[in-house]
């Protein structure tokens, strides 16, 4: 078996991170550098070629308009159809924010944000994950709540995606505790949701650094 197929950055520098997050849908894929440019982050859209992958660099890089150092662009990504997701968990002093990409109509290019998806509150690391799939974004806050964490269900408006601090539902667990970290990860597939808690169950009286943590868990959420 030969090599693998090799995908690389055209800017990349040492420390960078690239690849600390990676989602793919049909020929394209998107690549997260959340430590690129300062901690600012990158991320990076592929297409696959007509002849299939071959060792590339980027068809297009995606960045923030409103990037700032430490906000970690890149640190959770998806991608379905023609719209990347990308998550910035330390944005405003660890707020958070998730960005929303859309492919132009002449195709992928360098380029900031369609959208942005914003938090009201602060230390909710919004972004931490975040998972596309069609219409619906699903987006972790982990530092949620003292780190209990939780995750928010976001609906692609009927004209097209635009910036908002709406979501359409709150996803959380019963019984969670300082420390769970609910939300650290995420999957959204047609009417099932699945979110990774890397503590829990966290075992109280604690403050976050002294808790007893679990093994984690994950939890499935399903709609009708």
């Amino acid at each position: 078996m030969g090599h693998p197929p090799k995908l690389t950055s055209s800017d990349g520098a040492d420390g960078d991170t690239f690849g600390i997050s990676a989602s793919i849908n049909g020929r394209t894929i998107a690549v997260g550098a959340w430590e690129a440019d300062g901690q600012r982050g990158e991320a990076y859209v592929f297409v696959e070629p007509p002849n299939g992958w071959t060792n590339t660099t980027e068809t297009a890089k995606l960045t923030a308009s409103d990037g700032a150092i430490s906000d970690a662009l890149g640190v959770s990504i998806s991608v379905s159809s023609d719209t990347v997701a990308v998550g910035a968990f330390g944005h405003l002093s660890e707020s958070g924010t998730a960005y929303v990409y859309v492919k132009p109509p002449s195709g992928w290019v360098n380029m900031t944000e369609t959208a942005e998806i914003k938090n009201t509150k602060q230390g909710i690391c919004l972004g931490s994950s975040v998972s596309l799939d069609g219409q619906l974004l699903l987006v972790g806050g982990d530092c949620f709540q003292n780190f209990r964490g939780g995750a928010f269900v976001f609906l692609q408006p009927p004209t097209g995606w635009h910036d908002t601090s709406s979501y359409k539902a709150k996803l959380s667990i019963p019984f969670s505790f300082q420390g769970d970290l609910f939300g650290y990860s995420s999957a959204l597939q047609g009417k099932t949701a699945v979110i990774g808690a890397v503590n829990a169950p966290t075992f109280p009286p604690c403050g976050f650094n002294d808790c007893d943590h679990g093994p984690g868990e994950a939890f499935i959420f399903t709609t009708q």
